[in-house]
């Protein structure tokens, strides 16, 4: 019942094994990273605002 909840990944578990894991660290990092320059254009200056009007 389980099984069925997440896609199936790009890699088959020999090529996570020899490296393609690798990739997956990629596109976390990367994300983290949009995550946080996002914040500082956006939800910080906002907040600022938000701040200065109480």
């Amino acid at each position: 019942s389980g099984d069925n909840l997440f896609p199936d990944d790009l890699f088959t578990h020999q090529q996570l094994r020899s490296g393609a894991v690798i990739l997956h660290i990629i596109g976390i990092l990367y994300m983290f990273y949009a995550l946080a320059l996002v914040c500082d254009e956006f939800f910080v200056p906002s907040l600022d605002i938000i701040s200065e009007k109480a």
